[in-house]
């Protein structure tokens, strides 16, 4: 019998398919209905945290803002993007582009192993906001222009990731996490409606005590 999760794998599968055909379709709005409405950035972010805590890779996907659907200015802009942090690891990627978080965050909400790794079994992440939400300045941010509305914000980070016990053993494995990271959202429409997307998330080490880096996990997967 398959279980819940390869349930939710397949899902967000079929889903990718979706969005890597280029066309109107390749849009993954709107969330599951027990998502809060994304008429915020506050409700927006709520909402990755919930995706994650629930490891419903479909609801992050459709979080995401995926180039196609136009901002609340009428105009188009460059995908979300993932910034890794490579401070202590140049060996890491720079940047994942959407397809490739999708691909990615697939496989680590949906349980799938990792390099070496067990796969995620169960996801606990607190965001404690630095400060309020900033318009971006200029209207760009890395070379990618944005609405003169998106925003952006900080966030300390702690996460909690247990991964699934070897097979035929009981170790159970936990990596602790506390980065920073900088979010920065964009308003969109949606049937005459605009609503606000995750544009960018930036990975950010702040040295502190803890087993792994959130960009080291992410790499693995």
């Amino acid at each position: 019998m398959n279980s819940p999760r390869f349930g939710v794998w397949l899902l967000a599968a079929l889903l990718l398919a979706v969005a890597c055909d280029g066309d109107s379709e390749r849009r993954l709005t709107p969330p599951p209905a027990d998502y809060l409405p994304n008429d915020s950035p506050d409700n927006l972010v709520l909402n990755v945290v919930k995706a994650w805590e629930t490891m419903d890779a479909a609801g992050y996907a459709a979080l995401l803002y995926d180039g196609v659907l136009e901002a609340d200015d009428g105009e188009v802009y460059a995908p979300f993007k993932f910034y890794y942090d490579r401070s202590l690891d140049p060996s890491l990627p720079e940047i994942d582009l959407y397809d490739r978080e999708l691909v990615r965050t697939a496989a680590m909400l949906g349980g799938e192993p990792g390099d070496g790794v067990p796969g995620i079994e169960d996801v606990e992440m607190t965001l404690m906001a630095n400060g309020l939400w900033q318009t971006v300045a200029g209207g760009v941010v890395d070379d990618d222009p944005c609405p003169e509305n998106a925003q952006w914000r900080s966030f300390e980070t702690d996460m909690t990731l247990t991964l699934e016990s070897t097979i035929g053993g009981s170790d159970i494995y936990i990596w602790l996490v506390e980065d920073r990271l900088i979010f920065h959202c964009l308003p969109i429409l949606v049937d005459g409606e605009t609503e606000w997307r995750l544009w960018k998330w930036r990975d950010i080490l702040t040295l502190r005590t803890e087993d792994a880096s959130f960009s080291q996990i992410r790499a693995l997967y």
